[in-house]
């Protein structure tokens, strides 16, 4: 092996500094940036979750296991965009897609479930 400071020369040896030029955004495969991009808007414009399922009230699962399943209502969907307005009553549930802190129904527990 090698000591650090001649193996940190050698691959000092070997390293390039990368010119800069100005091409078309269709030439552009393949390349490095010069420096950063910089979103001058959120995207997405809201907060959002990656994963859906099924957004309940904890009231409702109670008692709730593998051996002692329960049956909710699903009632909506409720989607990035487009949240759902239900009023949900006791044992219904809405179907969420891309979760988010804004939603119009009120729930305290959100069963992760990926759809395909």
């Amino acid at each position: 092996m090698i000591p650090f400071h001649e193996a940190k020369s050698i691959v000092k040896k070997h390293v390039f500094t990368l010119g800069k030029e100005t091409i078309s955004i269709q030439s552009i495969g393949g390349r490095v940036l010069a420096q950063d991009i910089v979103a001058t808007f959120p995207s997405p414009q809201f907060d959002n979750s990656a994963m859906d399922g099924f957004a309940v009230r904890s009231a409702d699962t109670q008692g709730a296991s593998r051996n002692n399943p329960i049956t909710l209502n699903m009632v909506s969907i409720s989607s990035a965009g487009m949240p759902s307005d239900v009023v949900l009553q006791s044992g219904e549930c809405p179907m969420v897609l891309m979760p988010s802190s804004w939603w119009k129904i009120v729930v305290d527990f959100l069963i992760q479930k990926q759809f395909k």
